[in-house]
């Protein structure tokens, strides 16, 4: 399995990311469940958003009697887990069943500081028909084209990822992709930031629904190899960072979000 992903391309919001408090980071995750939330991106209470706190853990949206749904998480509904699911957890509240997800990822890939799991319906019943996602346009939204393109594979069983054992399973299939269907279930996705993980994870719904609507129109196809090899060139990709950072102010903003003033920096593609 590899260690690194495929966050080659450096993200300017990665460097404001490495200097956030916790506090602020568990602010970013709550906002992040919001927004998801709030973009019918999963249904009724599921879904947990996470993010890389420390060298030993993560923080998640916890889960329990006291939960009122993604949409309206506030920061005190965020847990703090070890790398083997433990939860230090609020009154009322725990880790998630699927915390597997979170915590194997974060074990598997050194790489990934963010892990989205959320339960888009037309992506379910696309994994269902076994109708993978494809490259089928370019332009129209490169960031889920080059996901696409660079393959995003579909975990088999459709049960609760709620073992060690399903997680570390789940990881060896992501690999070193940023994304992974999960059939008759869901989406994980995975950044750098918990901004690129969200984001990511809209984008590849958004696939996902332009996908259904071309097979009920009776088909389509990919786009051409010589088009894919451009999706994929690093002079097209030196503008996934404005992009990310225009998607995440743009769901925040639709979501009725207050963006938060972290420190910002911008870095380099190597």
């Amino acid at each position: 399995m590899a260690d690194q992903g495929s966050f080659g391309d450096s993200v300017s919001l990665a460097a404001s990311f490495e200097e956030r408090s916790k506090e602020q980071l568990i602010d970013t995750v709550a906002m992040a469940c919001r927004v998801l939330g709030k973009s019918n991106m999963t249904k009724e209470p599921s879904g947990h958003v996470s993010c890389r706190s420390s060298d030993s853990g993560f923080v998640v949206r916890g889960r329990g009697r006291d939960e009122v749904g993604l949409s309206f998480t506030s920061s005190e509904q965020i847990v703090e887990c070890d790398f083997s699911g433990n939860s230090q957890s609020a009154l009322g509240l725990a880790a998630p069943i699927e915390v597997f997800i979170h915590s194997s990822i974060y074990r598997a890939r050194s790489d990934v500081r963010s892990v989205v799991h959320v339960h888009p319906a037309n992506l379910v019943a696309l994994t269902i028909c076994d109708i993978p996602l494809e490259p089928i346009y370019g332009a129209y939204d490169p960031t889920s084209a080059r996901l696409a393109a660079k393959g995003i594979p579909t975990f088999r069983s459709s049960c609760l990822i709620g073992t060690d054992e399903l997680g570390d399973e789940l990881a060896e299939v992501l690999d070193d992709a940023s994304a992974v269907l999960l059939r008759g279930h869901g989406l994980v996705t995975v950044g750098n930031t918990v901004e690129e993980a969200t984001v990511n994870a809209v984008r590849v719904s958004q696939l996902a629904d332009m996908t259904f609507k071309v097979k009920l129109l009776g088909g389509g196809s990919t786009i051409s190899d010589g088009e894919i090899s451009e999706l994929l060139s690093p002079a097209v990709r030196s503008g996934d960072s404005r992009s990310y950072q225009s998607v995440w102010r743009y769901l925040c903003n639709s979501s009725g979000e207050t963006l938060p003033r972290f420190p910002s920096k911008v870095i380099t593609s190597e």
